[in-house]
C-alpha cells in the first residue's frame, strides 16, 4: 500500500533580522575663542587673581593646602589672554610676558630664550600696534641681551617693508647706535648709514637730535660723554674740553645781559 508523503520543501532559512547599528558618537573637542581683554581690564583682574590668591594662602588650614595654592600660578591661567592681547595689536601683552617670566615658571636657564622668542614675536607685530615704539626702545636698552642680540632683533623691523612710523624711526636709530659703537669696522660704517638716513629722514623728526648726538659720539645721559667744545680761559688760552679728559671739571656759564 502505498503511502502518499507529502514533502514540505524549505527555501533557505533567513538570516535572523539584525538591528542598526547606531553610527558611533564621535566625542568633538572644541575649544571656545580666547577673550581679548584691554590691557588695563586685564592687568586689574591679574592684580585681583594674585590678591586672591595671597589671602587664600593666608586663610589655609594646613600646610599641604598652602602648599597646593602656591603652586598655582595666575600667570599661566592669564598667559592666553595676555597672549592674545599682543596678538591683536596691543604689545604689552609680549611686553607683559617678559615681565612674568619667573611668575610663568621659567627658569633662569630658559630665561635668554624666552625673551629672544617673545622679542621676535613683538618685532614682527604690525608696525601700527599700540605701543610698538616703545618696544623698540626696551629692545634697544634691554641688557640682558648683548648689543650683536639686539642689532638682529632691530634689523627684522627695517627689513620689513610693511614697517613705518614712530616703531621703524626709533628700531633704526637704536640699530644704528649699537652698530656705531662697534669696535667692527664694517658694523661702525653701516651704523653710521643708518643714523645718516634717520637724520635726512622728514618722517623720523622725533628720533634726529637723538641720532645726531650718537654720530657726535655724544650722550646728554648721566654718564655719557659730553659733547667736546673750545673755550677760552680768562688770561685768553684756548683749550677744548677734551684736554681734561678723565679729570673732574666745573663748568661756571655765566652771561651778560
Amino acid at each position: 500500500m502505498l503511502i502518499p508523503i507529502t514533502l514540505l520543501l524549505l527555501g533557505a532559512t533567513p538570516p535572523p533580522a539584525v538591528a542598526p547599528v547606531a553610527a558611533p558618537t564621535v566625542a568633538v573637542a572644541w575649544t571656545a575663542p580666547v577673550r581679548v581683554d584691554s590691557y588695563g581690564d586685564l592687568m586689574s583682574a591679574y592684580s585681583q587673581a594674585k590678591a586672591d590668591r595671597r589671602a587664600a594662602i593666608k586663610a589655609a588650614g594646613s600646610a599641604k593646602e598652602r602648599r597646593e595654592l602656591r603652586a598655582k600660578r595666575p600667570a599661566t591661567d592669564f598667559l592666553p589672554r595676555f597672549e592674545a592681547l599682543g596678538e591683536s595689536g596691543d604689545v604689552r601683552g609680549f611686553t607683559w610676558m617678559l615681565d612674568e617670566a619667573k611668575r610663568l615658571g621659567i627658569g633662569k636657564s630658559d630665561r635668554l630664550a624666552h625673551l629672544l622668542d617673545v622679542y621676535g614675536r613683538i618685532v614682527m607685530a604690525p608696525a601700527d600696534s599700540k605701543h610698538f615704539a616703545e618696544a623698540m626702545q626696551r629692545i634697544g636698552e634691554e641688557k640682558k641681551l648683548d648689543a650683536s642680540q639686539r642689532v638682529s632683533l632691530l634689523k627684522r623691523v627695517l627689513g620689513r617693508e610693511d614697517a613705518a612710523g614712530e616703531g621703524r624711526c626709533t628700531a633704526q636709530l637704536f640699530a644704528g647706535s649699537l652698530l656705531f659703537k662697534s669696535d667692527v669696522a664694517s658694523d661702525q660704517a653701516m651704523g653710521e648709514q643708518i643714523l645718516k638716513e634717520l637724520v635726512a629722514s622728514e618722517s623720523c623728526s622725533n628720533q634726529v637730535k637723538a641720532a645726531e648726538q650718537a654720530l657726535l659720539g655724544v650722550s646728554i645721559e648721566v654718564g655719557g660723554t659730553a659733547p667736546d667744545f673750545e673755550g677760552t680761559t680768562i688770561d685768553g688760552k684756548t683749550f677744548n674740553l677734551s684736554d681734561y679728559r678723565g679729570k673732574v671739571v666745573l663748568l661756571d656759564f655765566f652771561g651778560f645781559w
